[in-house]
């Protein structure tokens, strides 16, 4: 072990003032208490997360064991509609009834597709108009000078509009990584104009859509063509690209539904011309027994839909949670790890701390050889294999911004600030 005064006696006279030795003994206080403060709030964080997550695997635990119950009793309710529809189907089967049904089916069906038709129209209508804006835009990303792209990713720090264009670009073609690294090497693949140029917006992702949605509405000024064109000329294509793919995209979301219903509704009305033919005339009157069947099927639905919705609501909040607790598993475990090491964190604390406030007392003006033996015997003494009062008393995110502001990279400068 290492006492204050013990320390305090390793520096030459002249600077191992009275003084300096009260300055030691309240900086190391000073130290200890921000240190151990910051650990404890952080490990008080960490184990609530830790609980929340303990708290949130025990929900889904629950749900499940509730849905398993809810999809036994879902089929047996199933099983005794389907029972009775059946019963119906036999008996109507042929029958005028039915047949009037059918062709009422017909009729609905040939209304709702004419409608849907109409409906996909003003859609189509859009694609015109937004169709030439994509080709005139592929055209102009085509036109690009290869030199300009290179001028471009040789940058440093690109400038705010060129980086938003960018971000808007590589988010909708479906990289996720819109750091400056990753816009360069985007820029540097081969073939990389032909590859916006002949991209499908068919493969945009909604989410990925949404993204630059959002960064067209905060950043909308970074799109237009003066400012777009007075940061590149190679920004001013592929701004007018983002626009028009986007529109296009939203667009073409629109009318996939659309498609997706009438080819089911076309469905249906092959369905029911074919029941319509195979139907034919001269059955009994069953209207009555019909209607003690319909009377027990609607029973029998109503119950299952019931059960079916509660259902679905359960599964969609297991999906969820599940995606969530999945999503989270990794970060469980590291909460869980670094809970554990900050209490070990806390233990060295006040040998890391004397460190730290030895060196700010004593070593500060001196010579980084003198520092340097100094830093050394101390930690011998202390237990303390390597010592670092950079990472130890300032994060990396200061350093890196001291260094972006004009602060040598070397230790003794680091050391210093």
């Amino acid at each position: 072990s290492l006492s204050f005064y013990e320390m305090h006696k390793t520096i030459d006279t002249k600077s191992a003032t009275p003084e300096k030795f009260l300055n030691f003994v309240s900086l190391y206080e000073d130290v200890y208490d921000s240190k151990k403060e910051g650990i404890l709030e952080r490990k008080e964080k960490l184990s609530k997360g830790v609980s929340k997550l303990k708290e949130a695997r025990e929900v889904v635990a629950k749900l499940k064991k509730e849905a398993a119950v809810q999809e036994k009793v879902l089929a047996e309710k199933q099983g005794e509609a389907n029972q009775a529809l059946q019963m119906i189907t036999d008996t109507m089967r042929n029958a005028n009834t039915q047949k009037s049904e059918m062709q009422d089916l017909k009729t609905n069906t040939l209304k709702e597709e004419r409608s849907i038709a109409e409906r996909k129209k003003v859609i189509d209508e859009e694609l015109k108009e937004i169709e030439p804006l994509i080709e005139e835009a592929k055209k102009a990303v085509g036109n690009i000078k290869s030199e300009t792209l290179t001028e471009i990713r040789s940058l440093r720090v690109p400038p705010e509009v060129i980086r938003d264009i960018l971000e808007a670009t590589l988010l909708l073609m479906g990289t996720e990584d819109t750091s400056w690294n990753s816009m360069k090497q985007f820029l540097a693949k081969r073939g990389v104009k032909e590859e916006i140029r002949t991209f499908d917006a068919r493969r945009i992702n909604p989410k990925s859509r949404q993204a630059v949605e959002k960064l067209l509405k905060t950043r909308g000024s970074s799109f237009t063509n003066e400012n777009a064109k007075r940061a590149s000329t190679a920004a001013v294509p592929l701004a007018q690209w983002v626009l028009a793919n986007v529109k296009f995209s939203y667009v073409l979301e629109k009318i996939k539904p659309l498609e997706q219903e009438q080819n089911a509704l076309q469905g249906n009305l092959k369905t029911a011309e074919e029941q319509l033919h195979g139907l034919t005339q001269g059955l009994d009157e069953v209207d009555a027994k019909v209607a003690v069947l319909k009377q027990k099927l609607n029973q029998f639905t109503k119950e299952a839909a019931e059960v079916e919705i509660s259902l679905g609501k359960t599964k969609d909040t297991i999906a969820s949670a599940d995606k969530l607790v999945d999503g989270l598993e990794g970060e469980y475990q590291r909460w869980n790890k670094e809970v554990e090491s900050m209490g070990q964190d806390v233990e060295s604390l006040p040998m890391f701390a004397i460190m730290a406030s030895g060196f700010l007392t004593y070593l500060a003006d001196m010579p980084e050889d003198v520092r340097s033996s100094l830093v050394i015997k101390w930690g011998s003494k202390l237990g303390i294999k390597k010592f670092d009062l950079k990472r130890f008393l300032s994060s990396e995110r200061e350093t890196l911004q001291w260094r972006a502001d004009g602060l040598p990279a070397d230790d003794l400068s680091l050391e210093k600030a």
